[in-house]
């Protein structure tokens, strides 16, 4: 049983396949259904406008079915743990996709049982799917990666989190974060980056100057402050 919770789970050599196999369908459509048969959760405890809507329409194109859940319409909100949760909805599902405010360690519980995918649609640390269809985004825009530079401005969240690792599994890429001091990327985030940096060629740098952007950059990327409504301090 196969899940993505990170980009850590997909690696380099199946991530440039997953951004090949999105702008193939993007342009041609898709052409068959291979999940017919197969039931999809959509498990999201926060708001979502695109990620849900996109998950619960590609489910359906792909030929699955889907069954929503709200916040609030599992029984772990009455103290059922989360080992007899995935028991449960695994009899039932062929895989599941959750958003949270919460740990990724609460998805690797759900995942534990190996009975049903476990898809992370954004947790607290990591948005793994986001990443990947901004590579495919990119990959359409200028026509490849390979030597694309992006600019990173804002806070070092989910999504910062994820593209870095993104771009640090793509042949020579390189991403420049600029983030205020004290809400960068998490120094153990970084040290992943940078292994998989080392043997693909690409280039990850963080610092917190708005004052030196770098120029000739090809992509500027910018994300809300308050990412799922979770309030910051102004770090000023």
């Amino acid at each position: 049983m196969r899940h993505l919770l990170s980009l850590t789970d997909v690696g380099p050599c199946c991530l440039p396949m997953l951004v090949d196999d999105a702008l193939y369908m993007a342009r041609q459509g898709v052409t068959d259904q291979p999940l017919k048969g197969k039931t999809a959760g959509i498990y999201f405890r926060g708001t979502s406008t695109r990620t849900r809507t996109a998950f619960t329409l590609g489910a359906m194109k792909l030929g699955a079915g889907t069954i929503a859940y709200g916040p609030n319409d599992l029984q772990i909100c009455t103290g059922e743990s989360l080992q007899d949760t995935a028991r449960v909805l695994s009899n039932f599902l062929s895989f599941l996709v959750i958003r949270t405010n919460a740990s990724i360690e609460e998805m690797r519980s759900l995942a534990a049982s190996n009975k049903m995918s476990i898809i992370n649609a954004m947790s607290d640390n990591e948005h793994p799917t986001q990443a990947i269809a901004d590579l495919a985004t990119i990959k359409e825009a200028l026509g490849g990666l390979s030597g694309v530079h992006i600019l990173y401005v804002g806070e070092g969240n989910n999504s910062a989190a994820a593209l870095a690792l993104a771009v640090a599994m793509t042949e020579s890429m390189k991403l420049t974060l600029v983030t205020p001091e004290g809400y960068g990327l998490p120094e153990e985030t970084l040290q992943t980056a940078a292994g998989f940096a080392r043997r693909s060629g690409s280039q990850i740098t963080q610092h917190h100057d708005v004052k030196a952007l770098p120029g000739n950059v090809d992509v500027v990327y910018t994300t809300r402050w308050e990412t799922m409504g979770v309030v910051k301090e102004d770090p000023h």
